[in-house]
């Protein structure tokens, strides 16, 4: 979801940096996991308001500048299954890290690594044996999703990674 950017007051929250901002999941999740050089802990969400870009995250067991510290630098995690449940045809984009992307005649484009958002849409940054390839994550260009299966498959010009030829 995020990183642990500082501590905010003589309490303990943090001030989290969201990966995809606005999101709300935090004000409504009841615990998340947090991974530092300290290790994974998990904790229960004591509040998380939006604070200008930031979350001002209050978790139970951390309740000093001290014990905030700690957690500088830390990414915040939420588990799949504390999240709300989706619609039939709804998933969540996390889901799709590391699925093998392909054209629609099933030349393989590499990975999917990240899913990055610049204003207009979601962009799929795949990366495999035929380089980085930056894909917008529409209609136009994405034609099925198989979650379960771990597979985006795509319509992707010949000569941008789609031409099985191409070396």
């Amino acid at each position: 979801m995020g990183r642990v950017v500082l501590p905010h007051g003589l309490r303990g929250a943090l001030k989290v940096q969201l990966y995809r901002d606005g999101t709300p999941i935090l004000e409504r999740v009841e615990r998340v996991a947090l991974d530092s050089a300290g290790g994974a802990v998990r904790r229960v969400v004591a509040s998380a308001p939006l604070d200008g870009r930031h979350r001002r995250v209050e978790l139970e067991g951390v309740g000093d500048c001290d014990a905030a510290e700690a957690l500088r630098g830390a990414e915040l995690f939420v588990e799949v299954g504390d999240l709300d449940p989706l619609g039939e045809d709804e998933f969540y984009c996390a889901l799709l890290i590391g699925a093998r992307v392909e054209t629609a005649a099933g030349v393989s484009l590499g990975r999917l690594e990240e899913i990055s958002n610049h204003g207009a849409s979601d962009i799929f940054e795949v990366r495999g044996p035929r380089g980085e390839h930056l894909i917008p994550a529409v209609d136009d260009f994405v034609l099925s999703i198989d979650v379960e299966q771990g597979l985006v498959v795509v319509d992707w010009p010949e000569g941008e990674g789609g031409d099985p030829e191409e070396p």
